[in-house]
């Protein structure tokens, strides 16, 4: 058995765009700033406190005020999907996954630094049966969010497998970094980060459909160990 693991935004859907124009306004309304929603991509996996803590410090916003930051950005959020729809599911993920449960060998996992509602809501709204998936890890079941491991390391425990045996699918600097302290593989899709961010994973794919289960196969059974993460 192996593992394959899904990041949640910018991976199942392209909802990081979403995400940065919704900070931006709640910057603007709660502190006056103004803040280019590009410069949240930057920050994107690192969950809601990392998130908003880093666009203040861009911002020259010495006391955020986190909890109101939130409140506006996952207003405006709901807002955006309201007026847009949610994203799709991103080209290439349904045929995967599809493959995926077909195949008897590979248990799948998602692992997220958002919170349980939003993202297992983004989720179904991309049309994915959260219940064929194995373990489902978000920013409520840990204390550390990415770049941390502990999100990866817990959804290897929940797998059943040791994380060696599990190639992550991440979008976001702070993921990949995740990955790799926590011994797993990685695919960058390169949907929200600049490939300059990539370099750290196995692998660097521009779409899902640019890869098939049997590639991910070979990646997580490669036997390469990574050394001083």
């Amino acid at each position: 058995m192996w593992g394959l693991i899904f990041d949640v935004d910018g991976v199942i859907a392209d909802t990081e765009k979403y995400n940065a124009i919704a900070a931006a306004v709640a910057f603007e309304e709660v502190h006056g700033v103004q803040i280019d929603p590009h410069q949240f991509y930057h920050f994107a996996g690192t969950g809601e406190l990392a998130y908003f803590m880093s666009g203040a410090r861009l911002a020259g916003v010495h006391t955020p005020d986190i909890d109101a930051l939130v409140e506006s950005w996952q207003r405006y959020f709901w807002l955006l999907v309201s007026e847009h729809g949610f994203p799709p599911p991103l080209p290439g993920l349904d045929a995967l996954l599809e493959a995926a449960y077909a195949d008897g060998s590979v248990l799948l996992g998602i692992a997220t630094s958002g919170q349980p509602e939003k993202q297992l809501r983004i989720v179904a709204e991309a049309g994915v049966d959260v219940r064929r998936f194995h373990a489902i890890v978000t920013g409520a079941d840990v204390e550390r969010k990415k770049p941390d491991p502990q999100i990866y390391e817990l959804c290897a425990e929940r797998l059943g497998l040791p994380a060696w045996e599990c190639v992550v699918v991440e979008d976001t600097k702070a993921g990949i970094d995740a990955a790799n302290r926590a011994d797993m593989r990685c695919v960058a899709l390169a949907s929200t980060a600049g490939i300059y961010e990539l370099y750290a994973s196995d692998r660097m794919i521009q779409s899902i459909e640019d890869i098939s289960l049997e590639d991910m196969r070979v990646i997580a059974r490669s036997g390469h160990t990574r050394t001083g993460n």
